[in-house]
């Protein structure tokens, strides 16, 4: 179901059990799978990994001392009555916003999503536990590269809204192919997990199940 983006019938029939049985197992699956996070999703916390992932950015397109790629990318839902215009982002969709950064392989190294889709970005950045190990100095002179929604931090690597010289050019060019990878990343997830996609439709369960 979550590779396909089926129903739970759909699901039920292929594995031989009857839908209220899928149903019912559903969530024990998802929070083993949830519970399994920490052991893939990690951010380079060592000074060996990091300096090994900024080399992998550097490799890109010269960008130096990057720990990652951050961007955010939203998965449908179906939004409770009672507060849909929270879930409603600027598509005019809803949605839940999701936040993930990425190393130089494309691999999640941190993940946040417990958004509604009318949060922004910049908002989910700012509260959340990686903004704060920047702000307390735990990755040196380690650097985020993001897109231009994002608020200017020093370790945060927005770029030029007008660039007027061949530097800042430069800069621009080398910040959208170092940050690139997120994006490709969002499509192989979605990819690879079609309930993700919005050709699955939107998730139909609580905002709560989707988080």
């Amino acid at each position: 179901m979550l590779r396909s983006g089926s129903f739970q019938t759909t699901g039920a029939l292929v594995g031989g059990i009857s839908q209220p049985s899928f149903s019912a197992f559903l969530p024990k699956v998802l929070d083993a799978i949830i519970r399994l996070t920490p052991r893939h999703i990690c951010f380079p916390n060592t000074l060996q990994k990091q300096q090994e992932t900024k080399q992998g950015f550097y490799a890109i397109s010269g960008f130096p001392h990057v720990l990652g790629a951050i961007g955010c990318t939203h998965v449908r839902l179906v939004a409770p009555a009672a507060t849909e215009h929270l879930y409603r982002n600027r598509k005019h969709t809803h949605s839940i916003n999701v936040q993930a950064i990425v190393d130089h392989q494309g691999l999640i190294s941190n993940i946040v999503a417990k958004y509604p889709g009318s949060v922004h970005h910049s908002f989910i950045f700012r509260h959340c536990t990686i903004n704060e190990h920047f702000q307390d100095g735990r990755y040196g002179n380690g650097l985020l590269v993001a897109d231009q929604g994002y608020g200017i931090q020093p370790w945060i690597m927005t770029p030029f809204g007008n660039p007027s010289t061949a530097a800042e050019r430069a800069y621009n060019e080398a910040r959208r192919r170092t940050r690139s990878i997120v994006e490709r990343t969002f499509d192989i997830l979605k990819s690879r997990f079609r309930c993700l996609n919005i050709t699955g439709g939107s998730l139909l369960y609580s905002p709560e199940m989707v988080f």
